[in-house]
Order: structure tokens, then sequence, then C-alpha cells
């Protein structure tokens, strides 16, 4: 008995997607691994380590001393990391030039002074290292240290 064209077809798909998803899921805890081991290092107050969480690309962007001034000043601002919250995350990958899988990971932050929504771009190249390659921190309005002012995005 031969098997129609099509069911063949939606075998191999079926299993094709079946693969992606488990490299997908895969991505997704080395990401949140990546922003665990961030958060616990910046929540010691050791900025200059956590910077080693950034890539290349996002110093290409933003200056490094720039972006160690912002953590500094955030963490002036809001004291240090009492724990953080996955809110939501999104996975792809890409096939070809940069290949590799991209995770979109948003966390509830609360300081000792404030809370913070971040938004954390990670890539992980096809064989290299999962890094952060943007980052978004928007400290709430109505924390009581800061009553009255707007929030902010740094």
């Amino acid at each position: 008995m031969r098997v129609p064209c099509f069911w063949r077809l939606a075998a191999v798909a079926g299993i094709a997607s079946l693969l992606a998803s488990c490299g997908m899921s895969e991505s997704r805890e080395e990401s949140i691994a990546v922003a665990d081991r961030y958060f616990a290092t910046i929540g010691s107050g050791d900025v200059t380590s956590a910077l080693g969480f950034y890539s290349e690309k996002f110093f290409s962007v933003t200056p490094h001393a720039d972006f160690e001034r912002t953590l500094t000043d955030l963490l002036q601002r809001c004291g240090k990391v009492k724990s953080h919250k996955l809110a939501s995350w999104a996975t792809n990958s890409t096939v070809g030039m940069n290949a590799g899988s991209t995770t979109i990971l948003v966390y509830d932050v609360e300081y000792s002074a404030c809370e913070t929504n971040e938004t954390m771009k990670i890539f992980k190249p096809d064989g290299g290292k999962a890094q952060i390659v943007a980052h978004a921190i928007k400290v709430k309005a109505g924390n009581a240290q800061h009553a009255g002012k707007p929030s902010q995005t740094i």
C-alpha cells in the first residue's frame, strides 16, 4: 500500500515542528538562565560583572561607559534587586546568515526602593553563547520613594 504524498509531507512537517519546538524550549530555558544570572549579579551590586552578560552588538549601539553609568544610576535610585518574575516571553529561530535563536523576556522586577518592568532580548548564535543584545528598563510610576514622578524608561 502506498501512502499519498500529502500524508508523507504532513508527517515530515510534524516531525520538523516537534524538533523545532524542542530547540525553542531549550533556547528559552537557556535565555532564562542568562537572565537569572544577570539579576543575581546586578542584585549583588556588581555592575562590572553584570556588563559581561551583554554582547558586542549591544555595545556597538550603546557605549559601554554610558550603560555602566545607567546601571549604576539604576542601583543608586532603586537599590538592590529583591525579586524578578517572568511576565512573558517569545522565542524564534533564524536560519542562514546570523543563524540562531532570539528570545524576548519580560520581567517584573522588585528592587528595594522601586519596581521596574524590564525587557531583555537574548540572542544565541548557532554554536555560540547566549548574550543580551537589547535591554529596556522602565521604572514604574507610583513607587513610594518616587511618588508623583512619572514612569521612566532607561
